[in-house]
């Protein structure tokens, strides 16, 4: 002999003398903790997308290897101006001008 009833959200089952409570839907708390889970999803994946913008120093870089590039391609000499500096490529890839930083794109003062 199966009894159904409802109690405040519960399912109740009697099976013969026992009686099963299935809880149906979901607690305040578990909402919470969800939405905290997304929360702090959210918030790192936003530092992440952040820290991709480009810097001044990598349109630099581009510029610096984009006449480098050319200046192969085309053979010939391709001169690129940066802030103050001048900086000339040969077509043989040799570069004529004051020292530069690979990575930076920056100045680099050399003393012999």
């Amino acid at each position: 002999m199966t009894a159904e009833g409802r109690c405040h959200g519960t399912a109740v089952r009697r099976y013969g003398g026992r009686s099963v409570r299935r809880y149906a839907g979901t607690t305040l708390l578990e909402l919470l903790v969800v939405l905290v889970i997304l929360g702090l999803l959210v918030g790192v994946s936003g530092l992440a997308v952040g820290s991709l913008k480009p810097s001044a120093s990598s349109a630099r870089l581009r510029a610096l290897q984009a006449g480098h590039t050319q200046a192969i391609e085309s053979g010939r000499v391709v001169t690129v101006n940066m802030d103050s500096i001048t900086i000339r490529f040969l077509p043989d890839g040799r570069a004529i001008g004051p020292a530069v930083d690979l990575l930076t794109g920056e100045a680099v003062n050399v003393t012999h």
